[in-house]
This record gives structure tokens, sequence and C-alpha cells, in this order.
């Protein structure tokens, strides 16, 4: 959390400055943390266009990526009629686990997340995932991003005009998406679902959907449909546009002639009649199939054979969000929703971060023992899983190994084979011995091979490559077999398509997989002759197979009506062969990848330091706390390196009342930031002067300099240590800490430890569990005396009792002892609901709150004369509240207050909230009159 400091170190330095501010530790400052597990030599290579930042053990990937960029940045200029005349920072990473500790922006980056474009340095940042094909994908997607800004600002520079609309986000992923990739099947099959399912999402209304994979999707799909109506430069034509018109509709009004919801319309209208014949052909997944889940997102199955007869199941293994987060359940394939079995719980532990939810299977052998891949810490765990106990019977790290996934078991149950990602960003092939945890390395080369399946006779492993011709240019991924003995790889299919998911059956006589050969992705069947035959035509597709242990039917991933659910297919008694066995020509070769020549490259150089600015803000400068003060005539600027690992903020502004002061009156804050390891720290210095106000001494005048150091140190990206220690030189205008001249030197130590495990929903968290014990002490080193110890402890535990009600608890406690105790403020929306703001107070406090959180209306539109006005989704809550606030140990009674709420989210942090109760007083015994009202911005503890 300390990375989001750095522009707010002053309100740090302000509760430093207040040693009376209980806010300085009541800010509780939960939220996960990013961790710098890793610690690389970063070198940049310059070539014609692009800074491409790097580390040594990546370097072959980093000249493949400098001459995929150049070779793109070469298109695109032609694309665009554009020559960008900056650089661009292009930030790489071999590996995903990797790119999430990067420091370029603050957020976190799931593992959707393939890459992103950051507009303040106008850098590109991105990660590896095994696939030369996708590499290039996503990077052609990412500077289409760069151009397209610089296309605009071309434009309207050329014809003197500001810019008066930006692009919508739509329209910026969409043309990225098509222009980088063309039409995929993976495209064809969401637009196709949107079209049949009813849910496609007219262009008018897209912002309803803003930020979803749809919404990409349906992007790429309408430019589609421009391109083909009004030609391949109608795109270019609305950039030329864009100095013309006040709104992205007019834009596209003037460009065509004909207005967005017009356009919008055709592009629906074309859509049904290219899906609707395909009904007439294709059969519903929902149809020939039986689904066997149906709440929440559920993928990657896998039977488990019966103990004692190995052809027959004792159920399934799958991957679910059912319970909020990513976790890995059990159920019987013959049963309901509510037999379903939490096994393993994701996203709430070290050892099981992330799952990988999209990217690897699992498996289990005879002995019910069950291997899967989850991300610990900075790298990936083999986890092998006794389902019979129900417990971890082993686990295998390699230092070789970053990522894995899509482990299978071999017939004896001894080994596994899997794909490895190693720290140069190389997928292979890898098996390990489980009984004594000898590695051996099965491909060593530059292609993509995932999803082995091991034969019944454990001599041939399958597994999908994209070493197949067309694998660099058009990502096409075929079947190859690995000979264990000899290591030999041969073609099993061969062709202009992907085939991928391989399984072999148990019974040895077929090897399934899902292809896109056809219209969809649908299954198809591979036997040791290597015939093919095709056992679906469906309206969507699958996704991942798996077969039962009798070799009767496949268990899959199907995605229908915007879901993914786990269907099982019983095969046909009779096959027919689509086709003459697989014809595969030997004379095709591997192929090899471009890479930048060494007269493309101008320099190769260690990294350095260097900073530019972020941010540069003038005017008003406030900082709210629980004392006030104001800072009128201010600027703020923030500075970082290329690589944000070091932040340098300055804050300057004046609080004169009158010219005699004004010199006197400057305010300086100087701080600098440095994330670049797994210890983040940072220190400043400051000067303040004017008018202040708490609640021993109420207005006064004070002039306060001094020095801070913060640190950070995470144990995981759920727990940290977190702390300050603070110097202090005061003068006041009237006695201050028994000092007739109001003169104080003070040192302030505060230390926390935290813990979250949250998951947020739009209003607030709606599970897992958060908690902080912090300590902090205030020492007057003029006098040597010790003036106060403020203790606090904070315990969250959230309930989700459906996909969309949550059970909220909160148990808060905080005292203060000493010479001269902190004092404690609170009531309102944030703690006490019922009482006025900050109007408890005290030296010693406890709260409980507690509080039922549901949906009450899913979407308001309020109609006006110039439109329609919607509102997203709006929560209820009913609360109750019990705590106290004394002095010493006057405790007083016990307090509580009760009642109901409503919650609007408006996105992000910003909730609207709006509160009524009743008091109860007197131990809980007296019920005052009256409602309370309460309006508040800001989410739900």
């Amino acid at each position: 959390m300390l990375r989001y400091y750095g522009l707010i170190l002053c309100a740090f330095i302000w509760c430093l400055a207040d040693p009376y501010a209980v806010s300085a530790q009541y800010l509780n400052f939960f939220g996960r943390n990013k961790v710098q597990y890793s610690e690389f030599e970063w070198k940049v290579m310059q070539t014609e266009h692009i800074d491409l930042y790097y580390f040594p053990e990546e370097r072959e990937l980093a000249e493949r990526a400098a001459a995929s960029a150049e070779r793109s940045y070469r298109s695109l200029e032609s694309q665009f009629s554009l020559s960008i005349h900056r650089r661009t920072p292009l930030i790489l990473y071999s590996t995903h686990q990797f790119f999430e500790e990067t420091n370029t922006i603050p957020n976190f980056l799931p593992e959707s997340v393939g890459a992103f474009t950051e507009f303040l340095k106008g850098r590109v940042v991105m990660p590896n995932l095994g696939s030369y094909h996708e590499f290039d994908k996503v990077l052609r997607h990412e500077l289409i991003h760069v151009f397209t800004l610089e296309k605009i600002k071309s434009v309207l520079k050329n014809h003197r005009k500001p810019l008066r609309v930006g692009p919508p986000l739509w329209f910026m992923e969409g043309l990225a998406e098509h222009w980088s990739e063309g039409w995929s099947s993976e495209a064809d099959l969401f637009i196709r679902d949107a079209v049949l399912s009813g849910y496609l999402v007219p262009m008018t209304d897209i912002r309803r959907i803003s930020g979803s994979f749809l919404m990409y999707k349906e992007g790429q799909s309408f430019l589609k449909f421009i391109e083909e109506k009004y030609g391949d430069d109608s795109i270019e034509l609305i950039f030329e546009n864009w100095w013309r018109g006040k709104s992205f509709e007019e834009i596209i009004a003037l460009t065509f002639g004909v207005h967005l919801k017009k356009l919008s319309d055709e592009w629906v209208y074309s859509l049904r009649k290219q899906y609707y014949p395909f009904m007439k052909e294709a059969d519903s997944p929902a149809v020939i199939t039986t689904v066997l889940t149906r709440r929440g997102l559920n993928i990657k199955p896998v039977a488990v054979p019966d103990e004692h007869d190995p052809t027959r199941d004792a159920g399934m293994v799958f991957l679910s969000t059912r319970h909020g987060y990513e976790d890995i359940c059990w159920a019987p394939l013959e049963g309901t929703e509510k037999q379903v079995e939490l096994l393993v719980r994701g996203g709430r532990s070290v050892d099981f971060e992330s799952f990988h939810f999209l990217r690897t299977k699992m498996d289990v052998n005879k002995k019910q023992k069950l291997a899967f891949v989850s991300q610990s810490r900075s790298r990936d765990v083999l986890n092998i899983w006794n389902l019979k106990t129900r417990k971890q019977d082993q686990r295998f790290v390699f230092d070789e190994i970053i990522g894995m996934s899509s482990p299978a078991w071999s017939p004896d149950g001894s080994r596994i084979v899997f794909s490895g990602l190693n720290v140069a960003g190389y997928s292979d092939l890898y098996v390990v011995n489980t009984e004594n945890g000898a590695l051996e390395k099965l491909t060593n080369d530059i292609y993509e091979d995932n999803e082995p399946t091991w034969s019944p006779d454990g001599k041939v492993i399958v597994f999908s490559s994209d070493r197949a011709d067309g694998g660099e240019t058009q990502g096409w991924h075929n079947l190859f077999s690995y000979h264990v003995e000899t290591g030999g790889i041969e073609w099993l299919t061969q062709g202009a398509h992907n085939d991928r998911s391989p399984s072999w059956s148990p019974d040895g006589r077929w090897v399934a997989f899902v292809s896109d050969r056809g219209p969809g992705l649908d299954i198809y069947l591979l036997d040791t002759a290597r015939q093919t035959y095709q056992v679906t035509n469906m309206t969507t597709g699958v996704l991942d197979l798996n077969w039962t242990p009798d070799s009767r039917s496949l268990l899959m991933t199907c995605f229908e009506h915007f879901q993914f659910q786990v269907h099982k297919l019983v095969l046909p008694d009779s096959l027919t062969p689509v086709e003459t066995p697989e014809k595969i020509d030997k004379s095709l070769a591997f192929w090899d990848p471009i890479r930048i020549k060494e007269s493309q490259v101008k320099t190769t150089a260690p990294y350095k330091n260097q900073y530019s600015l972020d941010l540069a803000q003038g005017g008003f400068i406030a900082l709210p706390q629980s004392s006030d003060i104001a800072f009128g005539g201010g600027a703020l600027f923030r500075f970082s390196d290329m690589l944000g690992n070091h932040h340098y903020n300055f804050l300057v502004s004046n609080s004169t009342e009158t010219t005699s002061n004004f010199f006197k009156s400057f305010n300086i804050f100087a701080s600098r930031m440095s994330l670049a390891r797994r210890l983040n720290y940072g220190f400043g210095v400051f000067h303040l002067n004017g008018r202040f106000f708490n609640d021993r001494n109420g207005l006064f005048d004070e002039r306060r300099i001094g020095a801070v150091f913060l640190y950070e140190y995470p144990f995981s990206q759920y727990s940290r240590l977190e702390g300050n220690f603070g110097l202090l030189y005061s003068i006041r205008d009237r006695p201050f800490l028994r000092d007739p001249d109001g003169k104080a030197e003070l040192v302030t130590n505060y230390v926390s430890y935290v813990k979250d495990t949250l998951m947020w929903g739009p209003t607030g968290p709606i599970d897992g569990e958060g908690y902080q014990f912090s300590v902090n002490h205030l020492t007057d080193i003029r006098r040597g005396a010790s003036y106060s110890t403020t203790l606090l402890g904070d315990y969250r535990r959230y309930f989700r009792l459906s996909n969309r009600v949550a059970y909220a608890t909160r148990a808060l406690s905080i005292s203060s002892f000493g010479r001269q105790p902190q004092i404690i403020r609170f009531g309102g929306s944030w703690d006490f609901r019922g009482y006025p703001f900050r109007s408890l107070k005290g030296d010693r406090m406890f709260l409980v709150n507690q509080e039922l959180r549901f949906p009450l209306l899913d979407v308001i539109n309020l109609g006006f004369p110039f439109g329609v006005m919607s509102f997203s989704r709006i929560y209820g809550a009913l609360f109750m509240d019990v705590g106290n606030v004394w002095f010493d140990d006057n405790f007083g009674t016990v307090l509580g207050s009760f009642g109901a709420g409503i919650r609007m989210g408006l996105g992000g942090p910003l909730v609207l909230r709006f509160d009524f109760a009743r008091q109860v007083t007197d131990n809980l015994t007296n019920l005052q009159p009256g409602l309370k009202f309460t309006f508040w911005f800001g989410p739900d503890f």
C-alpha cells in the first residue's frame, strides 16, 4: 500500500505534526500488497522507434519483441498515415508473475490483463505468456493505442482545434482488437452467442458493459462491419473528421452521413442474418449434453476414478467461482447443486493465491490424488491433493520454472507431465517424479507446448503446440506426439486451424480434442489410425475436455448464454469419419522466430533512473484530517522514473494572511518514495506555518518543522508490517505539552500489522477477512518524557450468504493512555451510525458494527426532457451498532443504534450512502425518539 502514499505523504506528515489527531492511526489503510519478490538488473535496448526495457535473462525474448515492435510500427505508420516522432517505451516481463510486480502503475494486475498502455509517460508494459503469436498480437494491440491517440492529436493540431471529445473505450479497444488480430474463432464464439442468446448490446447503449470482454468484442465486430460497408479507409476517415465533431456520435454522422443508432441497427441486423441460419444446422450445448453445474462460473472438469473400480467414477473436480473466489470443488456426476463440496479455497492464502483460472487444467489419478497448479508468491507450485483425506500430500517448486499449467498423471501414478514457463519466457514440457522430486525437461525450444496428456500405456504424450506451420504468423496450434523413450516428436494433426485440449481415453482408443476447423469450437476424435471424427456441431463452443473413466463420456466446459458451465456428453454408439486420415506433410519444418538485427539496434545500456514529471497541479490545496488546516495558492509536483520504482513529491503553498508574513508562511513538503525492492520505504521533510485546530486547544497558530520516515514490508499480497518514525519541532502561540513557551521537540513511532483477504462488491467488502493491530508512541525528547501510547485493534469479517447478499461485522477498539492521551472522536456514517459526526469523544473506545447488505433495485431509468438517465444497482442495508467512548476509567454506559440504509455505487470508491437510525442509550435500555438521517460519500466498512 505504500505505493499509494506518495501523493498523500503530506497526510502522514500532518498526522505526525498533530500528536493528538488519532486519525493518524485511525486511517485504517487496508488493501492488498503488490510485492516486489524479484530484483532485476534492467537494461535498455534502443531501436529506431522503441526504447525496450528488459532484464538479461530474457535477452532472446527482448530481441524478438524488438523485431515485432518495429514490424508493427512500420505497418501501423502506413495504416494510420502517421509518423510518430517521439520514442515509445516498451517494458517487457518474461512471465505474468513478474508483470504483476510492475510499479509503472499502482493497480493490481489480474491474470485477465495481458498488457496495458500507460499514458503519463506513453509506456507499453506487457508480459510474455509463452506463445509468440499471442505476444505479437498483444504488442500490436497496445501500439495501436499509442497510434490512435497520436493520430487524434495530430489531426487536431493540423486544424488548430482543441480536444473536445476523447475516443470512447469501446472504440479504443475494439479498434486495437480489429487491427491486431482480425476476426478469430474466439471473437466469433462470443458474438455468435450474444446474438443467439439475445444479450447483444447496441452501440448506443454500450456504456452499460464498459470495460468488459464483451465490450471489446462488440467494438471489434462493429468496426469490422463499418470497414465491410464503407471500405478499408473508413476508420481512417473517422480520425480525419475528429476535429469537426463535438461528440463521437457527431463525428460518425459527419463521416458516414448516418447517425450512430442507424449504423448500430444495421450492424445488429447483419449479425442476425449471419447467425440465425446457424441454428438450423447446429445444436445448443444444453440440448445435446447434460448440464452439471449452474451456479457461478465453472470450468476445467476432471473425473475422479472410483478407488475400487477404476472404470467407474466417484464424482468430478472442477474450478468454480460459486463462492465468490476461485475455488476447487467436487461434485457427483449425477447430482444436484446442493451436493457441491468446496475442496480447496483460492484467493485467501499464500499457498493458493491463484489457480490460473482460464489457463490450466487439472488431473486425478487412480489413487484419487488431484494434481493442480497454484500461484504462491512469485511463482507457481505443483500441488498434490489427496481427495480421500481432503488434505495436501505434496507440493513441488522448481527454481528454474516460474509458471506451470495443465499437469497430467502418468498411468502408473508415479510421474506428472506439465507445461512450464521459465525465466527466459520459454514454454516447454517437463516431467516430475513424484516419489523423489526429480525433474526432467522434455522439450527445449521457443514454441508453446501445452496441455499434455499421457497414453494409457505410458509410452506417448500428446500435446498441443504452435510449432505447426503458421504458428508464428497465425497462431495455429496442432497436436503432436512425444515418444517418451526416444524423445522424438511427430505431427498428429496438421492444418490452418487450432487443435487444443487433447485428452487420451482410458481405453486407449481415442484422443479427443477441441478444434475450430469448422464454424465453431467443436469436439473431434482421433483414432490410432489417425482417422478424424467430428462429434459435435454446436451453436457456441467447447473449451476443455476430459474423459470419464469408462471411456464412454466426455466432461467439458461449454459456453452458452454468456456462461461457462460444466457439461457431460455421452458419445454416440457409432461415429462417421469426417475426412480421410489426417494428411501429414513431413517435409514441413518447424518455424524460426524473427529477431532484431544487430544493425537495427542503436544502443544497449544498463538502465539508469531518469525522472520526468507525472503531475503538476496548482490551485487551492487542503489537507483534511481530524484537525483543520488549509493552504491556499499551492502547487503539487510529482516525478518518477521510467520503471516507477522511485517517486519524488513536492508540495508548496502559502497560508499568509498579511504581506509581512509572506515568506515565513510558506508551507513545503518534499518526499521520496522507493518501491524497487520488497521493503518499500519513503522519507520526507516539511515546514508548516499557519492556523491549526484540535480538540484540546481549539484554534491556535503554530510553526512546525520536521521529518518523517515510512516503511512497509509485505509478507505476501495479504499481510504486511508497516510503520513510520517522525521528528517534529513545534512552536505554538500558547503553552504546549506543559511548556509555557509553547515549544516542543517530539518523536513519534508508529507500527502496524495488517492482513486483508477481502473481496469487494460495488459498495464495499462482501467476503473475506481483514484486521489491523497498531501501536503509536509519542515522546518529548526535550524533556525525556513519554506523553502517550495509543493501541488500535480493528477486525472485520464478511460472510457471503448468497451471490448478492452479505453479512458484515466489525469490532474496533482504540485505547490511549499516558500523561496526555490522544483524544478519540467518532460518530457518523463511517463508524457509529445514528450519532452526529465526531460527536462522541474520549481516550478509549470500543465499537461493534453488524450489517446485512443486499440489492434493492438493479436499474433505475429516470426520464427527462433531454433524455433518459440510468442508475446502476441500488443496494440496501440493515444495521446495528453497539459501542462507547470514555475518558480514563469513567466508562459510562453502553450506547447503541439500529436502522437501515441505501447505497449506490458511483464508480470506484465513490459510494453515495443514506442512513436513517434510532439511538439506544443507557446500556441499551432506553430507545430514543426520532430518526437520525445521514448522507455520506464513501464505501461501506
